[in-house]
C-alpha cells in the first residue's frame, strides 16, 4: 500500500475516493480499496466525533459571489458557526 497521503490532507474527499483520482488513485486495486475502506470504517465506528455538514448549491449561488471567492470556502464559514453553536452547549453536557 503506498504512503498514507490522505492524512495529510484537511479532510477525506468523496469524490476523490470513490472516483479513485488525485491522491487516492492507489485505491485503483480492489484489494487495496477493501482495507481502506475497512480501514476507514473501523476509525469511524470506534471514534467519537461530530459531524458537522453544510451542502452549497452552486446552482442558486449568486453569480459575483462565486466569482469574488472560492465556493468551497463558504461551508466552512457555516462550519464554524455552528462549531461556536455547538461547544457552548457541549461543555454544558459533559
Amino acid at each position: 500500500m503506498p504512503s498514507p497521503e490522505w492524512r495529510t490532507g484537511s479532510g477525506l474527499h468523496e469524490h476523490e475516493i470513490r472516483k479513485q483520482t488525485r491522491m487516492f488513485a492507489f485505491l485503483a486495486q480492489r484489494a487495496v480499496r477493501d482495507a481502506f475502506m475497512g480501514q476507514l470504517g473501523t476509525i469511524m465506528a470506534v471514534s467519537n466525533f461530530v459531524l458537522i455538514a453544510c451542502v452549497v448549491d452552486k446552482a442558486r449561488l449568486p453569480k459575483g459571489e462565486g466569482a469574488a471567492s472560492n465556493p468551497y470556502h463558504m461551508p466552512r464559514g457555516c462550519a464554524w458557526r455552528r462549531c461556536g453553536d455547538f461547544w457552548p452547549r457541549r461543555s454544558r453536557t459533559v
